[in-house]
């Protein structure tokens, strides 16, 4: 009778890299005012107090958590920092901390208004996560693709969003029914949206954690 075969390293797993946003609003602020981009298309215009309110029933895509949670007044702000996947997929490159300067430091146009601004930060997205993703023709760097996998499991909002960049789940871990793989990337959007309510940490905070 065989012996029972032990699980093995992780493993490489083949997947096309996805670039979508996660299913979310953007949100950007002014002053006094701010705009909401509802995941159907439609620029709302709102004070801050509404904004408020739904950025704590929904977190949003938004540049700059800490600053945001501060001009919101609320203590905690759950959300998708471009700002954090900016420091992921060009690390050491500057940007000013606001959509204009993201959009500067990718070369993208500038955008002028509250509105353009959370229209250019839906776009910048998928921009960043091809830039996280391995370079067509050349073998992806396993240690990406584990550590992404680590930081999604740790609560980080953009982990799920990453992991498909990189493949879907291009580096599994032996136990599927416990690991972000790639049988899960179905209800992807879902459990971006849920660890972002639930869990959502700064990536900093998470690669302190796991270092």
């Amino acid at each position: 009778m065989d012996s029972p075969r032990r699980p093995g390293p992780p493993v490489a797993v083949a997947a096309p890299p996805v670039f979508r946003p996660p299913a979310a609003p953007v949100l950007v602020l002014g002053m006094r005012r701010g705009v909401w981009l509802t995941t159907d298309g439609e620029i709302e215009p709102l004070g801050l107090p509404e904004l408020a309110r739904r950025a704590r029933a929904e977190p949003p895509i938004l540049c700059h958590v800490p600053a945001a949670a501060r001009r919101l007044g609320l203590r905690d702000l759950a959300g998708y920092d471009v700002l954090e996947l900016f420091a992921w997929a060009l690390p050491g490159r500057f940007a000013v901390p606001t959509p204009a300067g993201l959009a500067a430091a990718l070369g993208l146009p500038v955008p002028r208004s509250l509105e353009d601004a959370a229209v250019s930060l839906l776009e910048i997205v998928p921009l960043l996560l091809r830039q996280a993703a391995p370079v067509p023709g050349k073998t992806p760097h396993a240690e990406d693709g584990r550590l992404a996998l680590a930081m999604a499991r740790a609560g980080w909002s953009w982990g799920p969003a990453v992991v498909a960049a990189l493949g879907a789940g291009r580096v599994a871990a032996p136990s599927p029914s416990r690991d972000m793989a790639a049988s899960d990337t179905p209800s992807r959007d879902a459990a971006s949206r849920d660890a972002a309510s639930r869990d959502s940490v700064g990536g900093l905070a998470i690669w302190q954690r796991l270092t």
